[in-house]
């Protein structure tokens, strides 16, 4: 499905592209006109220069909107994916029903129609009674034909369902989440997005952060409907279908036919040529009368020809084809060993497909989790991710200066340990700092 922007973003665009200066010669002239007093004029300036200023937190928020509407686009593929696979187990069993059904009604005509067949058979029967017997066998044959080409269908149909099936379970990219925490995700991501919304539309009305963030917390975000059911599943693939249909017939209005150049002209008659100089060789070739009036029985004639040939060429190549045939037995061999491990591996392989799919889309919800819609405008998903990285070196340049630290206490409470056990005077015998943590890790020690 193609992204829709919301009206927010299509009053962002008109804002970067001069709108904002067009508002501002506008509001000019109706103080120049007196329409409006200076009081008013300032204060419209004011909230035009606020929105000047929030154009770069809005370009932020446009830039995350994308990755959030991303993956609610592929969590709604995946439960229309799902709800697919669920009807499809449903119609099934209807459809297994109705052949069992069918089965047995095909056992029944049958049963009938040989029952007919074997009292037409008396030679005792009335001409009445043989219209009448002949006129039930037809109904009956036609009744069997028709419950034929039913259970025919039906089981076309059971074959397809068993298709897409499968079909859809390969393309299934979530498999290890449960269905119930799906849609707890999908929820998640349109609460996100609805949040993201809001501060974008307040921002472009001349809104400053702080004061968004105190409305924010003030929705109760929760107790908003995002839930998603059958229905709406159902109204989303349709969508979904028009999209794509929508952009076929584009793509379709965008080719041109092509034009037969002079040079294409030229290229086709030379082809031309080519082919009837072909025709004329061909036609050179003797054709016996024999093969003329019967080019079936010719061919027959000449398959058991080339047979008898081989049969006689045989016993002189036997030595060569018992060495040909070991070869080719060691060839296949190897060969097949080597497939089976190439299936092996690539069994593997699509085992561990699903398992880092899952692995990728789980990291990134909780990502997208984790990010805070007001630091987003402020520092864009770039900067936050800049945050992090420092915050995680701090941090591990912490963890090496605890772990340092540790490290001399314990060596120099083994050292104590010793001197004391040994009666030694440590002052007297070692004044070595052995751990200097004002170096870097990086110097030598």
């Amino acid at each position: 499905m193609g992204y829709k922007k919301e009206k927010w973003e299509i009053q962002f665009e008109e804002y970067q592209n001069g709108g904002l200066d067009k508002n501002l010669e506008e509001v000019k002239a109706k103080y120049n006109n007196k329409e409006i007093d200076a009081k008013q004029y300032i204060k419209e300036q004011k909230r035009i220069e606020k929105i000047k200023n929030n154009l770069s937190k809005v370009e932020n928020l446009v830039k995350f909107r994308y990755e959030l509407n991303d993956l609610k686009s592929m969590l709604e593929d995946e439960l229309i994916n799902r709800y697919g696979q669920a009807k499809s187990i449903v119609n099934s069993k209807e459809i297994d029903k109705k052949i069992e059904e069918s089965d047995k009604k095909n056992e029944e005509l049958l049963t009938r129609i040989d029952e007919i067949k074997a009292k037409l058979k008396n030679k005792n029967l009335t001409k009445n009674e043989i219209e009448n017997l002949q006129k039930g066998l037809k109904e009956n044959e036609k009744k069997l034909d028709a419950n034929n080409k039913e259970f025919l269908e039906l089981n076309a149909r059971r074959n397809n369902n068993k298709q897409s099936s499968i079909e859809q379970a390969n393309g299934q990219q979530f498999s290890m989440l449960k269905s119930d925490d799906l849609k707890k995700e999908y929820s998640k991501v349109c609460m996100k997005l609805s949040r993201n919304n809001f501060f974008a539309k307040r921002l472009l009305k001349g809104y400053d952060i702080e004061s968004i963030k105190i409305e924010d917390k003030n929705i109760d975000w929760e107790a908003k409907k995002y839930t998603i059911n059958a229905k709406q599943i159902e109204k989303i693939k349709k969508l979904k279908e028009a999209a794509k249909e929508n952009e076929k017939s584009i793509d379709k209005s965008e080719k041109t036919p092509e034009k037969i150049t002079e040079e294409t002209e030229k290229k086709i008659g030379e082809d031309v040529k080519e082919i009837m100089k072909d025709k004329e060789s061909t036609e050179l070739i003797e054709v016996s009368e024999f093969e003329r009036k019967h080019p079936r029985l010719a061919k027959i004639a000449k398959f058991f020809s080339n047979i008898k040939n081989k049969i006689s060429n045989k016993k002189e190549n036997d030595v060569q084809v018992d060495t040909d045939e070991q070869k080719k037995n060691d060839e296949a061999e190897n060969n097949g060993q080597k497939i089976e491990e190439q299936q092996e591996n690539n069994l593997q392989k699509e085992k561990e497909v699903p398992k880092n799919k899952h692995n990728d889309f789980i990291k990134r919800l909780n990502d997208m989790n984790q990010y805070e819609i007001s630091d987003v405008a402020e520092k864009g998903m770039d900067g936050i991710k800049e945050d992090r990285m420092s915050e995680a070196k701090k941090r591990l340049m912490e963890n090496k200066q605890k772990s340092a630290k540790a490290s001399k206490d314990k060596y120099e409470q083994g050292l104590n340990d010793y001197y004391k056990n040994h009666g030694i005077n440590k002052t007297k015998v070692d004044n070595t700092n052995y751990i200097d943590l004002s170096k870097n890790d990086d110097d030598a020690r």
